[in-house]
C-alpha cells in the first residue's frame, strides 16, 4: 500500500499539468477564434460600407437620370408645341393649296421652322418648301394612318438623325381637311440638351469621385454609355459580373477575385428603361488596405498571446521539472520493490501450488478408502439400536469426504492446470452450452436468468476453459443473489479486437477494498469456498491475452467482465 500511496502525488501533479496545458490551449484557441471572428467582422463591415457607398451612388445616378428624362420631355414638348402652333397659324391664315414654293420657304423662315410638306389623304407630297426629306411614300402613308387614330389631329414624329446634329430634325403631322401638313423643326437643341445632360454626361460626372473605377449603362451585351476606360474584361467571356447584371431585377452588389485582385461591382435596373442596367465598379484599393492593416493587427495580437502563453507554460514546466523527476525516481524505486515483492509472492505461490498438489495427491488415496468404508458401513452394517443416528453419521462422513474431494480437485486444477489450446471456434455456441447447463440451477432457486449474445465473429479460444470460467462466475452470482427476487444477466459482445463476456447480478455487491483481493489464491468470502475459482478465472483470462474486471451493477450488485483478446486479420 505504501508503494501505491506514492503514485497519487505524481498523478495529481500530472493532472495539474494537463489541466494547465489544457487551459493554455483553450486560451490560445479562444484567441485564434476571436481573431477569426474579428477578421470576419472587419470583412463584413468593410463590405457593408462599400455596398452602402455603391448604393448611394446608384441612387444618385438614378435620380439624375430621372431629372434628365423630365428635362428631355420638357424640351421635346416645347419644340412640338411650337411646331403645332406654326402649323395651326399657317393653316388658318393661308390657302395652302395656292402657295408657291417660295412662299412656303418664306413662311418657314418667319415661323422659325425647317420646312413644310403638304400631303394628300394617301400621304403623297403635293406641296411645301423646296427640297425633300429622304422619306419614302410608304412611310408617309403609315403616318397618315396613325394620324387617323389621333383624336387631337396631331401626330408627333420622332427625331430623325442626320449626319450631324445640324442636319437632324423632328416633326409633327397636323390633320387638314383633305390631307395633312408636316412641319419639320431643327432637332439640334434637343440633341445638344441630351449631350450636355444625358446618360454619358451623368456617367462622366461620376469620374470626379476617386473611388469610382468605372460606370456603364448596358442593355444585354450592348454598352449604351460608359466611362473611359472600361476594364479589359468588361462585357467579355471573362466578365465575372455579367451573369448577375443580365438577370438584375433589383439592386445587387458583390465581390469577385482573390484578395490581391479583388473586384467590386454594383448593378441596378434603371426605372422607365426596360432591360437597361447601370453597372458601377468601385476601386477596392482602400478596402484592401483596411483589411490588410486589420489582418496584421489581429495576427500580431494572436501571435503575441501565443508567445506569452508559451512562456507561461515553459516557466511552469521548468519549475515542476525537478520535483517531477524526484517523484518519478521515488516511484520507480517503489515500483521495483513492488515488482520484486510480486515476484517473490509468485514464487511462493508457485511453491504453495506444488505443495498443495503433492498434499492433495497424497490425500486422495486415503480419502477414497474412507469413502469406500463409509459406503460399506452404510450398506452392509447396521447396529441393532440408534439406526437413524448411525445412518446420519455415515451420510455426513460421505458428504464431508465428497467436499474434501472437491477441494482436492480444485487444488490439483490450480497446481497443474492443463495448457490452454486456442482453436478457432464459435463463442456463441460455447455460451449456449453454458446457458443450457446453468439454467436449471437458476430455475431451482427461482432466480431470473437473462442472456443476450450479439454476433461475435469466430476467433481462437479454449472452449473448455472459457466454459468453466463463465460457469464459475455464474455460480458465484447464484450463491449471492436472493431466492425468488434475484436476477442474473449474461451478455456477450464484440468490441474492436476483444470479446467481452459480462455477468451482472443484483446481489449485495463487492466492497471496493475487496475487488483486488478476490482474485488472490485461497481468498474467499464464502463459508464453504476454497478461494481457487476466481484465481482460475483470472488465469484463463490471462491465457487468452485478456483480463477480468469487476464493477458495481447500477442499482446494486456486482458485474464481472471477462475480456478476451481476438486476433483480427
Amino acid at each position: 500500500m505504501d508503494g501505491e500511496g506514492l503514485v497519487v502525488p505524481a498523478r495529481k501533479e500530472g493532472f495539474t499539468r494537463r489541466v494547465l496545458i489544457g487551459l493554455l490551449v483553450l486560451l490560445v484557441l479562444a484567441s485564434a477564434i476571436a481573431a477569426m471572428f474579428d477578421w470576419r467582422r472587419v470583412r463584413a463591415t468593410t463590405r457593408d460600407l462599400t455596398v452602402r457607398q455603391a448604393q448611394d451612388l446608384v441612387q444618385q445616378v438614378q435620380k439624375q437620370i430621372e431629372l434628365v428624362a423630365i428635362g428631355d420631355r420638357i424640351v421635346r414638348q416645347v419644340q412640338y408645341d411650337h411646331l403645332v402652333s406654326v402649323a395651326d397659324l399657317v393653316s388658318r391664315e393661308y390657302n395652302l393649296s395656292d402657295l408657291t414654293p417660295d412662299q412656303w420657304l418664306e413662311l418657314a423662315n418667319e415661323g422659325g421652322v425647317r420646312s413644310f410638306e403638304m400631303l394628300d389623304a394617301r400621304g403623297r407630297r403635293v406641296g411645301g418648301t423646296p427640297g425633300r426629306f429622304d422619306l419614302s411614300d410608304s412611310l408617309r402613308a403609315e403616318w397618315m394612318e396613325d394620324l387617323l387614330f389621333d383624336d387631337d389631329g396631331v401626330y408627333p414624329l420622332g427625331v430623325f438623325a442626320g449626319e450631324d446634329s445640324s442636319s437632324s430634325w423632328m416633326g409633327v403631322l397636323v390633320a387638314l381637311e383633305k390631307g395633312a401638313l408636316l412641319v419639320a423643326g431643327d432637332a439640334s437643341t434637343l440633341l445638344d440638351w441630351r449631350r450636355q445632360a444625358g446618360l454619358s454626361a451623368i456617367l462622366e460626372s461620376l469620374q470626379q469621385y476617386p473611388f469610382v473605377d468605372y460606370a456603364a449603362i448596358v442593355s444585354g451585351a450592348s454598352i449604351l454609355a460608359a466611362t473611359s476606360p472600361l476594364p479589359g474584361w468588361f462585357a467579355t467571356a471573362e466578365d465575372p459580373f455579367a451573369p448577375r447584371a443580365d438577370t438584375t431585377t433589383a439592386f445587387t452588389a458583390g465581390f469577385s477575385g482573390s484578395t490581391r485582385d479583388l473586384k467590386f461591382e454594383a448593378a441596378m435596373p434603371l426605372e422607365n428603361y426596360p432591360g437597361v442596367v447601370l453597372r458601377l465598379g468601385l476601386n477596392t484599393d482602400p478596402l484592401k488596405t483596411i483589411r490588410a492593416r486589420s489582418l496584421f493587427g489581429l495576427v500580431l495580437r494572436t501571435v503575441l498571446f501565443i508567445v506569452l502563453a508559451g512562456f507561461i507554460l515553459i516557466w511552469f514546466v521548468t519549475r515542476e521539472h525537478h520535483h517531477a523527476l524526484t517523484l518519478e525516481a521515488e516511484r520507480i524505486r517503489r515500483e521495483v520493490e513492488r515488482l520484486e515483492a510480486s515476484r517473490s509472492a509468485s514464487e511462493r505461490l508457485e511453491a504453495m501450488g506444488k505443495l498443495a498438489g503433492g498434499v492433495a495427491h497424497e490425500i486422495r488415496n486415503p480419502l477414497n478408502t474412507i469413502g469406500m468404508v463409509a459406503q460399506r458401513l452404510e450398506s452392509e452394517f447396521e447396529p441393532p439400536s440408534d439406526r437413524e443416528e448411525y445412518h446420519a453419521l455415515v451420510r455426513a462422513m460421505r458428504e464431508e469426504g465428497g467436499r474434501i474431494e472437491r477441494i482436492v480437485e480444485d487444488f490439483l486444477a490450480f497446481a497443474r492446470p492443463p495448457k490452454a489450446e486456442l482453436r478457432e471456434g464459435d463463442l456463441t455456441r460455447t455460451l449456449a452450452d453454458v446457458v443450457a447447463m446453468f439454467s436449471p440451477s437458476a430455475a431451482s432457486r427461482n432466480v431470473r436468468f437473462d442472456h443476450e449474445v450479439d454476433g461475435i465473429p469466430p476467433f481462437a479460444f479454449d472452449a473448455e476453459h472459457i466454459r468453466a470460467a463463465v460457469l464459475n462466475l455464474l455460480k458465484n452470482a447464484l450463491d449471492f443473489v436472493e431466492r425468488d427476487t434475484g436476477w442474473i444477466r449474461l451478455n456477450a459482445r464484440a468490441e474492436d479486437d476483444t470479446a467481452v463476456i459480462e455477468i451482472a447480478d443484483n446481489g449485495p455487491g463487492i466492497p471496493t477494498d475487496q475487488r483486488t483481493r478476490i482474485f488472490h489464491l485461497y481468498y474467499t468470502t464464502k463459508s464453504e469456498g476454497t478461494g481457487v475459482g476466481l484465481a482460475m478465472v483470472q488465469r484463463t483470462a490471462e491465457e487468452h491475452g485478456g483480463r477480468v474486471e469487476v464493477d458495481e451493477t447500477p442499482g446494486g450488485g456486482a458485474t464481472f467482465r471477462l475480456v478476451l483478446k481476438r486476433e483480427l486479420s
